[in-house]
Parts: structure tokens; sequence; C-alpha cells
């Protein structure tokens, strides 16, 4: 079992950490995505946007889940000193994701290339630009996961949250003081070269941080199991990242890059509302798992409620804040995002939901319960393809809001309840944390 000084002390000043970075992050990546609509206008921003996304989710993809893999073993290696595991795992997690990534950006550069015409040169210059980022944004993450392993939270953080927003604001700035039109395939090309900056100041701290003996120990392989555990977290990663993204991607098949740009901002400020529970992630997965292993949950369950109850309080307070100031807040992105508010209202009440469960996913999926994440973010993905074509043909931006904010609540209510079954933990921190009893405890794996 963790002992309380490391879980209670440790684990609040990690949280700290973490939240500090997330929100100057979030703060420079709001900061970041105005100047960008500012300066591209709504249209050029749109296609960006739109590109960008579809790369987020083919870069998830080429992880093959080995990044979130890496988290769930290495920090089990470590506690129990089991360090040639821990090294090869380390190596085959970096080696098979540079190696997707390499094999994905050739397949989008080939698709890119074969639908030639079919697209404007902007958006297929972007989608091109994108490729090339492709085996650096899943090295990053397998880095982000490494250091994490090790407790490095803030300096997992640092690089993507910090200096990527801040190193394409100062590129923007400059290609306009130079007159030189920001369109979207420039501004990919300075995403390229904001990654490019980023890993290798990861790469750096990684190199400084981590400890000799992953270094030094010869390394040993677990590669099916590894494997087994990787596809699931591919599974539950692809159908998360279907369900942030789904409504965007149908959106661009039907409506003008004006409208998946204004969309695309509406979501984006929604998001708001829980990244103050997303801060707690990369200190929480962790923890998770040492628990899991260590055969426990009521420690957990208790700093999980003392977490939950001010993130609640606050994701309620921004929610009812950006209903209210919603159209003031679109309107610093351009005159023409303020047509968003109604969607954005209504992707707001999803996500205070989504606020409210607390880490619901998380807790399953490195608790031991993989498969009933899945399941039921299968079943979501579904819902959301389905409501968001019907939806969007006949209501535009807010039917994608309506389907997207439905399916939100669906999968995060069934993921409390099953919180709940299978590890007896209340993830929402508001009802009593000890009365709540797993039914069949938390297993080793």
């Amino acid at each position: 079992m963790i002992k309380k000084s490391i879980s209670r002390q440790g684990l609040r000043r990690a949280i700290k950490g973490s939240l500090f970075v997330y929100a100057l992050g979030a703060m420079l990546a709001f900061a970041s995505q105005i100047l960008l609509a500012r300066l591209m206008g709504v249209t050029e921003y749109g296609v960006y946007y739109y590109a960008l996304s579809w790369f987020l989710i083919i870069a998830m993809f080429s992880q093959f889940g080995l990044d979130q893999t890496l988290l769930r073993f290495m920090p089990v290696y470590i506690q129990d000193g089991d360090w040639s595991r821990a090294k090869g795992i380390f190596n085959a997690s970096n080696r098979l994701v540079f190696g997707n990534g390499m094999l994905m950006g050739v397949l989008m550069l080939l698709v890119v290339l074969a639908l030639g015409d079919r697209l404007e040169a902007s958006q297929r210059n972007a989608f091109l630009l994108a490729a090339f980022c492709l085996p650096l944004r899943g090295l990053i993450y397998v880095r982000q996961a490494t250091l994490r392993s090790f407790m490095f939270t803030i300096r997992s953080l640092l690089p993507d949250a910090v200096i990527v927003p801040v190193v394409l604001m100062i590129l923007a700035v400059s290609l306009s003081l130079v007159n030189w039109v920001p369109t979207a395939p420039v501004i990919m090309a300075a995403t390229l070269i904001a990654l490019i900056i980023s890993f290798l100041v990861g790469a750096y701290w990684q190199s400084r941080l981590v400890p000799k003996q992953l270094v030094t120990a010869k390394q040993s392989y677990e590669v099916s199991a590894w494997l087994r555990v990787a596809f699931m977290m591919l599974i539950i990663n692809g159908t998360y990242m279907l369900l942030n993204n789904v409504d965007l991607l149908i959106l661009g098949l039907y409506r003008s890059p004006d409208e998946v740009g204004i969309y695309g901002v509406s979501a984006r400020i929604a998001s708001i509302v829980t990244f103050i529970l997303i801060a707690t992630y990369p200190v929480f997965a962790p923890l998770i798992t040492k628990q899991h292993a260590a055969g426990g949950s009521e420690e957990l369950q208790q700093e999980i409620t003392h977490v939950m109850r001010p993130i609640a309080l606050i994701a309620i307070l921004l929610a009812v804040f950006l209903m209210v100031a919603g159209g003031a807040v679109l309107g610093l992105f351009g005159e023409e995002f303020d047509r968003g508010h109604t969607a954005l209202c209504i992707l707001l009440a999803g996500q205070l939901v989504n606020a409210l469960c607390g880490p619901v996913a998380l807790l399953l999926a490195y608790g031991g319960h993989e498969n009933v994440v899945v399941k039921v973010l299968i079943i979501a993905v579904i819902m959301d393809i389905g409501l968001n074509f019907l939806a969007i043909q006949n209501f535009g931006m807010e039917g994608a809001a309506t389907a997207t904010a439905v399916s939100t609540v669906f999968w995060n209510l069934m993921l409390y309840v099953l919180t709940r079954r299978h590890l007896g933990i209340d993830s929402s921190g508001w009802f009593t944390a000890r009365a709540v009893q797993p039914r069949k405890g938390i297993v080793k794996s």
C-alpha cells in the first residue's frame, strides 16, 4: 500500500503543480487561438482547425495506446525495482510509436495526394504538412508518459502546454509583421516547428531526469501482455478522441469552413469547464496503477473526494459564467464567432456533467477494467456518429452540439455507475467514500 505521507502530501503538491501548468497552458492555448483566428480570418482558421482535428485523431491511432500502456506498467515496475522490464517497455514503446507514426504519415500523404483537386489548395497543403507532424506527436506522448511514471509531472507537461502555443504565437506574429499572410498551411508549418522544439526540450529533460538504472539495466520484454493492454488502450483513446472530434469532422462534410471554425472555437471554450479535472489525470494515473497493484481503494477514494468537491464547484461557476458571457468571449476571436453562442451553451451543459462525474474512464481503465470502458465508449461513439449525421444536416452546428452533449452525458453517467459497481469508488466525490463498498475489490493483474 502507498504510504499516506506520499499519497496525501506528495499527491496534493503534484496536483497543484499539474493544475498550475494546465491553467497556464489553457490560457496560452486560448490566447494563441484568439490570435490565430484574428490574423487568419474565419475561413482560413476553419481550414486549419479541421486539418488539425484530423491530425490529432490519426496521431492518436499511430500511438497504438502504447503511451498509456507505458503509464500503466512503468510505475509498477519502478515500485518493484524491476528495471529490466521498465527498460524493455520504454524502448519498445519508443520504437513502435515512431514506426507507427512514420507509417501513418506516409499513408496520410498518399491519401491527400490521391484526393488531388477534390481538396482546395489550402486544405491539401495543410494536410500534407500535418502528415510530417505525426512521428513527433507520438514520441512526445511517450516522453510525457515516461516522465509521469517517475512523477515528474510538471516537466512532462510544460513543453506541450507552454512551449508549443508560445512558439506558435511568436511565429504567427512574426509572419504578420513581415506581411506574410498566415494561411492554414503556413500555420501548420509553424505548428511543426513548435512540435520540434517541444520534442527537443522534453527529450533533454528526460535524459537528465530518468534514473541511470533505466539506461544500464538489461532489458526484458512482456510483449504479449503489453500489446494486449495497448490494444484496449487504443480502443479507449480512439473512441474518446472520436467522441471529442466526430462532431467537427461530420460538420466539415456538410458545412462551410467558416462554420467549422466557429464551432471549433465554441467546443474549445466549452472544454474549459473540464480543464481542472483533466489537470489531475497525469497525477492520478500512476497512483491508480499502484493502488491497483497493491489491492486497495480506500485511500484513493479519500483523495478523489478531497479533490473532486472543489473541482465540481469551480466547474459549475465556469459553466454559468460562460453561458452568460459566452457571446462576449466568442467575440474575442472576431465578430463572426458570436454566431456560436447557442452551440456553446449546449456544449457547456454536456461538459458540466462530464466534470461532475469525475475521472470515471481513468479509474476503470487504470484499475483493471478496460473492457468495461471500451464497451460503453463504443456504444457512445456509435450513438454520437448517428446523432451527428442526423442533427447536422438539419440544424448545423447547433445540431452537432446537441448530439455531442447527449453522447457526453450518456457515457459519463454509465461509467459513473460502473465505477461504483466495479471499484467501489464514488468518482464524483459528493457521496460518502467509506460507505461505497466494491463488489469484487481491486484485484492484482
